[in-house]
């Protein structure tokens, strides 16, 4: 499975297309679909960036996925989440995408939107792995050891 080629932009305002803008050899990417699943990205945070710190390869990404709407609206939610999120880093690890809801959940083989999605993939976008839901350590475990058996590929490619 390929992560579908798409635009969005970060909170910071900055025009990205995906996956080719992503920018580690692996990217972690956390899929959202409503402002109330903040809090089950949110659980992988802490995970996430201590799997980061330790992995030079990897980058963390927040992608909240929303059904394309007019300019105005758009414009109020992006300074929504401008206005939520402090940090500058988040701020560009965050890309919105205003898209077909439906004809993005069918390209990665996702069924509904009532939860989040994880993705373990490579700057190519191939998904390697796939999780749904908050964090736990079931989850941090898999993820993880997914991580690790793809590593050696990347030493052997000369990544």
């Amino acid at each position: 499975m390929t992560f579908p080629k798409i635009k969005g932009k970060t909170v910071n305002g900055e025009r990205r297309t995906l996956p080719e803008d992503f920018e580690g050899h692996y990217q972690v990417v956390v899929l959202a679909f409503t402002k109330y699943q903040q809090a089950d990205v949110d659980s992988w945070m802490p995970f996430l960036n201590n799997l980061k710190r330790h992995n030079s390869q990897l980058q963390v990404y927040e992608v909240p996925v929303i059904e394309r709407m007019f300019f105005f609206k758009r414009m109020l939610l992006d300074t929504w989440m401008y206005n939520g999120i402090d940090d500058p880093d988040v701020r560009n690890r965050t890309i919105t995408l205003y898209t077909n809801v439906s004809e993005f959940l069918k390209s990665l083989n996702l069924t509904h939107i009532e939860t989040i999605y994880t993705l373990l993939m490579d700057n190519q976008g191939t998904v390697y792995w796939r999780g749904s839901g908050p964090y736990n350590e079931n989850r941090g475990s898999d993820l993880m050891l997914k991580l690790r058996l793809l590593e050696p590929q990347s030493a052997q490619s000369g990544a």
